[in-house]
């Protein structure tokens, strides 16, 4: 009879159900999802009844992959490297559905199938944007206050950057976390000066009475995470990359502030805004444009990068790898922020526009008034991580091809297979691929 064998442990589970957090311990146990979650979550749970049971968030944040052999013998586990370790090609693997929960029998057979709905109520089609602001903000509230009872315990420490997502959750999250750390990520080659990131952080520290601590790193030390993002974070496109060096930079620092003995810290990031306002635009350093996007209407583009992270690894897996749990809040209000209508999405400052109706003058003005700079840039006259790696030509090629040798893959066009489009490879256990329909 064909075996199912589980490899490694599964991604952090941090998710929210609409009133309480569902966390590592329900997942450990065996206990079903529920029937609403949002947040990232992705297990293969064994059952007492010699059935596993997987699941996979609606954004597919969080990770898991499956292979089979020749005997019909299926593997899991949250990483392709694990899998490729026990003996399978990349190109055999494929990703879990996003948004299902799957219950496979003891031989590998499906035995059912069902959808993961959204943990609370969406605003109505009519909604303004105030309303619709006031209901994020009662969903990031609902979020935070569910983390802080689930884990009284745990340290939590912010991801800040000074930029309108990070310090929205910082006015937020201090309200229910009394320990709250913040968290700046900064290079510091010598003679370098903090940047533009580092000052609107330490000034909003200040502001808001949030202790700090720095993440500062050569520029050595931040290739020296290279390896551990291609690997955590599933991805070797450069903006992935570059996003995850940052965070594994913030993971080091935080894991060495820890004191030995105590419970795992949780880590609150402000991701994901940036896909769900399309808040994003190409980079160009030293005559080379960098992240580009594709060439289609507002709406269109918010569904591709939305439909993106299927492939974002770059924070639960790399946190992860740094024995970190990621609390995302405004996973917690991903149907609000798509119900937002496309004029918004189309408008200059739609961001400022929405955080005002979220936060208002709760958020200082010098917030509102800086330029847009993304976390792995952070200041105006350099370009952060992106020129860190190009300087010491560690370009896209050069991305694919340490990932290929990582993961053993000998024909680079593999690669193609495995993402496709912003997805990955996805089939359900039964081997039929699935369609975007099945979403």
């Amino acid at each position: 009879m064909p075996r199912i064998e589980l490899f490694g442990e599964s991604d952090p589970v941090l998710a929210w159900d609409g009133t309480a957090i569902y966390g590592d311990e329900a997942a450990l146990a065996g206990e079903p999802p529920p029937a609403r979650l949002e947040g990232s979550a992705a297990a293969a749970q064994p059952l007492a009844s010699g059935q596993v049971r997987l699941f996979r968030d609606r954004l597919g944040l969080g990770k898991l992959f499956w292979a089979k052999n020749a005997g019909g013998d299926l593997a899991f586990a949250s990483q392709p490297l694990k899998l490729v370790r026990a003996g399978y090609d990349l190109g055999d693997i494929a990703a879990a559905p996003r948004g299902r929960v799957i219950t496979l029998d003891a031989d590998g057979s499906l035995a059912s199938v069902s959808a993961l709905k959204p943990a609370g109520p969406t605003p109505a089609v009519s909604a303004s944007v105030a309303q619709i602001g006031a209901h994020i903000r009662e969903a990031l509230d609902a979020y935070l206050a569910a983390v802080a009872t689930a884990y009284p315990d745990r340290r939590a420490y912010l991801c800040l950057s000074g930029g309108l997502d990070s310090s929205t959750i910082a006015v937020l999250a201090r309200r229910h976390f009394s320990a709250l750390t913040a968290v700046s990520f900064d290079i510091a080659d010598a003679g370098r000066a903090p940047s533009a990131d580092r000052l609107a952080a330490e000034r909003l520290c200040a502001d808001l009475g949030v202790p700090m601590i720095e993440a500062n790193v050569t520029t050595e030390e931040l290739i020296s995470y290279l390896d551990t993002v291609l690997v955590a974070g599933i991805d070797w496109r450069d903006f992935n990359v570059h996003c995850g060096l940052v965070n594994a930079a913030i993971a080091d620092a935080i894991a060495q502030s820890s004191s030995e003995g105590d419970p795992p810290p949780i880590v609150i990031t402000g991701d994901l805004p940036n896909e769900l306002l399309v808040d994003y635009q190409p980079e160009v350093y030293k005559g080379a444009t960098y992240y580009g996007l594709p060439r289609v209407d507002v709406a269109k583009l918010r569904s591709v990068l939305v439909d993106g992270l299927d492939t974002c690894h770059r924070e639960v897996g790399v946190f992860g790898a740094f024995g970190l749990s990621v609390a995302q809040p405004y996973a917690a209000c991903v149907d609000a922020y798509l119900s937002l209508p496309a004029s918004l999405l189309a408008e200059q400052d739609r961001k400022d526009h929405l955080v005002t109706n979220i936060v208002g003058s709760e958020l200082p003005a010098y917030i509102y008034e800086r330029p847009k700079l993304r976390a792995q840039i952070g200041d105006t006259h350099d370009k952060g991580t992106l020129a860190a790696c190009i300087d010491r030509g560690i370009d896209g090629s050069w991305l694919r091809g340490r990932f290929s040798a990582l993961h053993g893959v000998g024909e680079e066009r593999a690669l193609d297979r495995f993402i496709r489009a912003g997805r990955y490879q996805t089939a359900m256990p039964t081997g039929t691929t699935t369609t975007e329909e099945d979403q």
